[in-house]
């Protein structure tokens, strides 16, 4: 269930298990070569490189990965992955719509929507997965930002 105050919506992102298996798959790598090499040795310079690749590694996801979530506001969407934050003018937005794009990003789900939007003139595009996307769609197209509905996207209503 989305959280609300006043006036921002948030929403949380989907994840599905096998993308949170890959993310985690090189810490328990790592921790079971590091288990080895305590067991084999218990010592040396590939223990400590191991371990602290472990550390960086979960560091690294957990940063950039965890949490994602995407706040509706009066005039702009934030998209907040980690420490990363992206804010979107919903003036800008042009569709926002359906796709299992494998783009890379700090995605885990490939069940996400495409938001088509203009930079600085450019069209810009960013994937997204929140848990609700209908309920996400209907809040977007509340906003009074000039998008609509039609089917399972929006679409920038003619100017």
């Amino acid at each position: 269930m989305p959280r609300t105050d006043r006036e921002t919506v948030t929403f949380r992102s989907r994840r599905e298990g096998w993308t949170v298996g890959m993310a985690s798959a090189p810490v328990v790598i790592l921790g079971g070569l590091l288990g080895y090499l305590l067991a084999a040795n218990g010592r040396g310079r590939a223990l400590w490189l191991v371990a602290a690749a472990a550390v960086v590694y979960a560091v690294l996801v957990r940063v950039y990965l965890f949490p994602v979530r995407y706040e509706v506001g009066r005039d702009h969407l934030t998209v907040r992955s980690g420490v990363q934050r992206v804010s979107i003018p919903l003036a800008e937005i042009e569709r926002v719509e359906p796709t299992t794009d494998r783009r890379s990003e700090s995605q885990l789900s490939l069940d996400r929507l495409r938001v088509t939007y203009r930079t600085n003139g450019r069209e810009t595009v960013r994937l997204l997965t929140p848990r609700d996307a209908a309920r996400f769609l209907d809040t977007l197209a509340r906003t009074g930002a000039g998008l609509e509905r039609r089917g399972g996207e929006l679409v920038r209503r003619e100017r």
